[in-house]
């Protein structure tokens, strides 16, 4: 897995690419876990992709909203893991992806924001409308817990 840079303030710098590597943006991440996307820079449909371990490019795409969680998934499964930053981007994250690869299998793991009052569960929501809109053959909701599981594991290797 490619190592990401801090930037001023020790923000972690996480560029974001479209489905043919193109630079769109940069989201910065502090150490408190705010995040800000680069001013003027393109968001929909963009997405940062961490590969597969291996540099396999036939397995599954795992698609997850957030770099935490993409990466834990990432080093965790071994698949490739693209991180779309934020629910609302799972709908044109997934359709971009499914025009690039139509014959892969993505497998979307939602943020399971149950938690978090007067929202809604915006995570499995958005996941459960991406994947009806996009059509794809396969999806799976991976709860907060199963998430948390994927980084208490990443961190054990």
């Amino acid at each position: 897995m490619p190592r990401l840079r801090a930037g001023a303030g020790n923000r972690l710098i996480v560029p974001v690419r479209d489905t043919d590597g193109a630079l769109m943006s940069l989201q910065f991440i502090a150490p408190d876990g705010k995040k800000r996307l680069m001013a003027g820079g393109r968001k929909d449909g963009s997405m940062h992709v961490i590969a597969a371990r291996g540099g396999t490019k036939d397995g599954p795409i795992i698609v997850a909203e957030g770099y935490a969680t993409a990466a834990a998934l990432g080093k965790a499964s071994g698949h490739a893991v693209v991180c779309a930053f934020d629910a609302g981007n799972l709908k044109a994250v997934m359709e971009a992806l499914r025009a690039k690869h139509p014959q892969r299998t993505i497998i979307l793991a939602a943020d399971d924001d149950r938690a978090k009052r007067g929202r809604g569960n915006i995570g499995l929501n958005r996941t459960a409308l991406a994947s009806a809109l996009v059509g794809d053959r396969k999806r799976a909701a991976a709860s907060a817990r199963a998430a948390e599981d994927a980084r208490a594991l990443a961190m054990a290797q």
